[in-house]
Parts: C-alpha cells; structure tokens; sequence
C-alpha cells in the first residue's frame, strides 16, 4: 500500500503535527485526510492533502485544496509545483482550457520542460497547434531525447499544415 507521511511543520508550534495514512488500504481517503486536519492556516498541510488527492485521482479535491494552498501564501519553491499540479489535474478532468493558465503561471515561476510540455498537450487538444508547436520547440531545446515531444510536434506541425 501506499503510505504518505507528512512530517511536523513547526517543531516550536503548539499545533505540530506529524501522520501517517495510506491511500490504497482506506475505503474513503477523503475522509481520513478530512480528519486529520489540525491547522487550515498552513498552507503545507493544503499542499501536500492536495497532492494526495491528486495521486488518488480526486482531481477536483486537488484543486480546491492546492488552490487554498496558494491563497494562504506558501514558500516560492513549491508554488511552481502547485500550479503543475492544478494545470495537470483540469487536464485530467478534460478541463484543458483551464489547464493551460496554471500551467504558464508555473513556467513563469520556473521553466521546466515538464511545464512546457504539459501545457503543449492541452493546446494540441485546444486546437493552440502554434502555441503547443513553440511550447514543443522548448522542451526540445531542453531535452533533445524526448521523444515524446518530438511525436507531439509532428501533430502540432499537421494540424498547422507545416508538412
């Protein structure tokens, strides 16, 4: 089974907390993570209840989670990631117009080939050919080897006619 720790966040806190729970061997996971909520000021605690719901396929749970995570205003070096993680959650709920602003804001924040390539699909299914033949371009540049990129820049050049 799957286990997801979530250590202490502030050790000087009188509202420390540490658990454990599996996402395979619960019937309602929903539920168990509700429950553990100890602090709705932390905007770690959104975070990473956010990415467990993500990796449990409650995209929508996701989002409303890692949403409040960036409202309440969390450190610079997982905001790219939550971004990621909202744009590749509307993704998967076929929300792809949805999809691709958090996904630039995550670019904007830190240019990963993951980012660009993530927000590529969701313009190819958007009809943006030319904006996902650019964002393609880019995670080239980045990763000469990925084929998966190269496969994907055929359908953007297809669909622009660019034979």
């Amino acid at each position: 089974s799957a286990l997801l720790t979530i250590p202490p966040w502030n050790n000087s806190s009188s509202n420390v907390v540490s658990f454990t729970f599996s996402l395979k061997n619960t019937r309602n996971p929903s539920k168990t993570l509700y429950g553990l909520m100890v602090n709705d000021k932390n905007p770690i605690i959104y975070y990473r209840r956010g990415l467990a719901f993500y990796k449990n396929k409650e995209y929508e749970k996701s989002i409303k989670d890692l949403e409040r995570s960036l409202k309440l205003l969390p450190s610079k070096n997982i905001q790219a990631d939550i971004f990621y993680h909202i744009g590749i959650a509307n993704s998967n709920l076929e929300k792809y117009h949805e999809a691709v602003e958090p996904l630039t804001k995550a670019i904007n924040l830190e240019p990963k080939s993951k980012y660009y390539h993530e927000r590529a699909k969701c313009e190819i299914l958007t009809d943006e050919n030319l904006h996902a033949l650019n964002d393609l371009n880019e995670v080239i540049r980045l990763q000469p080897n990925n084929a998966f990129a190269y496969f994907r820049r055929g359908f953007a050049h297809k669909a622009l006619r660019l034979y």
